[in-house]
């Protein structure tokens, strides 16, 4: 059985590089924020700024070298774009998530970016991924790292609708719970549902501050984002050393709570394919349009007792850590 701070991928993961092959395109700084934590927003302001050249998959994970592409069940790759089509399409739509393990293909999606200041990614696996700032640190050492943490307790809750909205999650909170502990009781990565393992920041925060100056490393905190989203990317600007006046003006909210009105309609979907391949061939207004006829922003979830248990024993251990690490005050993430 694993510790409340212990990973399932901490205790192989070996950093193996170089990664890049040498004289080719590279980002400069990653946004590694935790899942649900407003790495979309911050990534869909950051398109918009002139000076910024941003990966055109959000999400290619190519540092996040511990976390084996082949373990995830194939109905989930299913649903992933085919990276190295991508690579090479022409007037490509931008997308969210992609595994790219090949260096030359990771490089191609960078190509164009010399004459940016900032260029830029936003993997998310690379907050709990145990090799993924080594990786970066060796391959970009002067990168600059924005690290968006969200209340536990609310992240959880948070994943478990967006896999309900996706189809990788049925049932009820408590049941979701469960399955992902018994996957960490044995010693598993958690690949589908990360309901604890993606909020226990205190050591994926230390392996950053472990290989980057912390003057390289903004930590934002999504309840900042949300109450103060203008001021928050006046920050993020300043720390990747662009102008604040240019690209746009506030951090929206383009990934908010949704439910899928037919939840086994929806599983079929995505367990096919058939809603990737959909959303592939339709373009953005017709998505738009026809999205609330699929989706409902009615949500909610209500925990058990025991599932408030489970979750204080495992997040306020680890919170206190991260208060010790970073200072300041965590209050607004008390027990449940």
């Amino acid at each position: 059985m694993i510790s409340n701070t212990q990973h399932p991928i901490d205790t192989e993961a070996v950093y193996q590089g170089p990664l890049l092959p040498a004289g080719k395109p590279a980002p400069n700084f990653f946004v590694v924020g935790a899942m649900r934590a407003g790495t979309t927003a911050i990534a869909t302001a950051l398109q918009q700024h002139p000076q910024v050249f941003f990966c055109p998959i959000k999400e290619p994970g190519f540092f996040a070298t511990d976390i084996a592409r082949s373990e995830y069940g194939a109905w989930h790759r299913k649903n992933l774009l085919d990276p190295a089509a991508f690579a090479t399409a022409p007037g490509r739509e931008r997308k969210h998530l992609a595994y790219i393990d090949d260096p030359a293909i990771y490089a191609e999606l960078f190509q164009g970016a010399a004459d940016f200041p900032a260029v830029g990614e936003a993997s998310t696996a690379y907050l709990f991924s145990a090799t993924a700032a080594p990786a970066i640190a060796a391959t970009v050492p002067g990168a600059r790292i924005v690290i968006s943490l969200r209340d536990p307790y609310e992240r959880a809750i948070s994943e478990f609708l967006m896999n309900k909205a996706i189809g990788t999650a049925t049932g009820s909170f408590s049941t979701a719970l469960a399955r992902e502990r018994r996957m960490l009781e044995r010693g598993a990565f958690p690949y589908e549902e990360r309901y604890v393992f993606a909020g226990l920041y205190a050591a994926q925060v230390q392996r950053y501050l472990d290989h980057f100056p912390r003057e390289n490393i903004l930590i934002l905190h999504y309840e900042d984002i949300a109450r103060n989203p203008s001021q928050t990317l006046g920050k993020i600007c300043a720390h990747l050393r662009i102008n604040p006046a240019q690209g746009a003006a506030t951090i929206a909210n383009p990934n908010p709570r949704k439910r899928p009105r037919f939840a086994a309609a929806n599983k079929f979907l995505y367990r096919t394919g058939l809603k990737q391949a959909v959303s592939d061939w339709a373009p953005r207004s017709v998505k738009d349009r026809f999205a609330p006829l699929f989706y409902t922003d009615e949500t909610e979830v209500t925990p058990t007792r025991a599932d408030w248990e489970y979750l204080n024993a495992r997040f306020q251990p680890d919170i206190a850590k991260l208060q010790r690490l970073l200072g300041g005050s965590f209050a607004s993430w008390p027990p449940r």
